[in-house]
């Protein structure tokens, strides 16, 4: 993931040790508005990328004539806040599969 806790494996390791579980219905509230808000942010990244690389750079031009005398404002790489952003789906992703893996879903540890 991005930006891992410091005692994140010990954490899982815990909440195994611990018999933790989660209630089925609360993982399926976390889930389904995750997973829903994971795809949007997926499809519109995607998109974004799948422009045509002039379409990409254009805002760069429309930022400088916009605002001239701003200063303060960054005009970053669209290719590179894509890349990012997809990078952070895929960590949500994985932060999902290995909770379903490390915490029971409807009853505790036998």
């Amino acid at each position: 993931m991005a930006n891992p806790m410091p005692n994140e494996q010990a954490l899982y390791e815990e909440i195994q040790q611990d018999g933790v579980y989660l209630d089925p219905r609360i993982w399926k509230i976390l889930s389904h508005h995750i997973g829903n808000d994971i795809q949007v942010i997926y499809l519109s990244v995607r998109c974004l990328a799948d422009l045509p690389p002039w379409v990409r750079y254009l805002h760069m031009i429309i930022m400088k004539f916009h605002r001239p005398f701003k200063k303060t404002l960054i005009s970053r790489d669209i290719n590179a806040v894509c890349g990012e952003a997809l990078t952070h789906v895929e960590n949500i992703n994985e932060l999902m599969k290995k909770l379903k893996a490390t915490v029971p879903v409807g009853g505790a540890q036998q």
